[in-house]
């Protein structure tokens, strides 16, 4: 499970985030809901259980959760948060106060007696962390790479501005398209959470008048038949997709059960057989290895032997062998 923690300094805001989680799963909303769990589905999950017809399914799952104390603390110990604002100009003071208070760190760090004692990080590593916070010089796949490499530093350090995250931004971009320039937003959104709140209470007919009339097709896919049900589903995947950038997924199975895991980017299948269970990792000889993307018409591809440094790929299907 991925605990992610949600929060806005705008409750009703945090309050409507909860309403379209709660649609989305189709249980009642009420405005004391502070926890929703969603399980992660997906084709290659559903042609796994389809193949094994299992007495058992377990799900792989995030959770979405929100309090209103103490969000720095909340913020540190999740596995990923989202923070929600209710314009831009409110995002970008929070992206520069939490820059700030990172580098800070980060310099304390590099110039104290504990860093200079510790072999794990390397001086160039962390401050190639710096320069890169410092000129903003990261994409999406230089982030996950920190993430994954030096999430323990991340952790141990409590940093909040390089830590895995969301912005989401209550507007339609299309109204803010000229303070967005020079501005790296690949880890933000721009949903109107205010307007799609008030949307899904209408009826369909209405909800499709009033979603043409707010422009809001930038939110779904093009060719995607618009209705209530499938908007509220193409957002919450989009919401998730961008939890998982981080993760993979990899599965086990059997006709008695039908497992997916969730693991950090760049994690061996070492790694996983410990996921699995404590002693299939201390016990580990080898793993065969098929991805169920090449799962087709109820035939496994050929599987593949591998030894504890194989790194799991998004949707590997594993069978460890063990010596116990």
């Amino acid at each position: 499970m991925i605990n992610t923690f949600v929060f806005s300094n705008n409750f009703n805001l945090s309050s409507y985030f909860f309403k379209i989680l709660s649609y989305y799963i189709k249980k009642e909303y009420k405005e004391s809901t502070k926890q929703i769990i969603i399980n992660i589905k997906n084709d290659n999950f559903k042609k796994l259980i389809e193949y094994f017809n299992p007495e058992k399914i377990t799900y792989e799952s995030v959770l979405f959760y929100t309090k209103e104390s103490e969000p720095l603390k909340e913020i540190t110990k999740s596995d990923y948060f989202i923070l929600l604002f209710d314009n831009i100009t409110d995002l970008l003071n929070e992206l520069n106060n939490l820059k700030q208070r990172d580098l800070e760190i980060l310099n304390n760090f590099v110039n104290s007696k504990n860093f200079k004692k510790q072999n794990k990080y390397s001086a160039n590593e962390v401050e190639n962390l710096i320069k890169t916070i410092e000129q903003d010089n990261f994409d999406s796949e230089k982030f996950i790479y920190y993430n994954t490499n030096l999430e323990e530093l991340i952790n141990s350090l409590a940093l909040i501005y390089f830590k895995k995250s969301l912005f989401i931004v209550d507007s339609n971009i299309n109204t803010n398209s000229n303070n967005l320039i020079n501005i790296n937003l690949f880890r933000t959104l721009f949903i109107p959470i205010n307007i799609i709140n008030e949307l899904i209470d209408l009826e369909e007919s209405e909800f499709i008048e009033f979603f043409n009339e707010f422009s809001l097709n930038y939110l779904i896919p093009n060719n995607t038949s618009l209705s209530k049900n499938n908007f509220i589903e193409f957002l919450v995947n989009l919401i998730i997709n961008n939890i998982l950038k981080y993760w993979v997924i990899f599965y086990t199975g059997n006709k008695k059960e039908v497992k997916a895991y969730l693991i950090t980017k760049g994690k061996t299948v070492l790694d996983a057989s410990y996921k699995i269970h404590t002693d299939i990792g201390r016990n580990f000889i080898s793993a065969l290895v098929c991805n169920i993307n090449n799962l087709n018409d109820s035939k496994f591809p050929p599987f593949e032997s591998y030894g504890k440094n194989y790194i799991v790929k998004d949707h590997d299907y594993l069978s460890i062998k063990t010596n116990s």
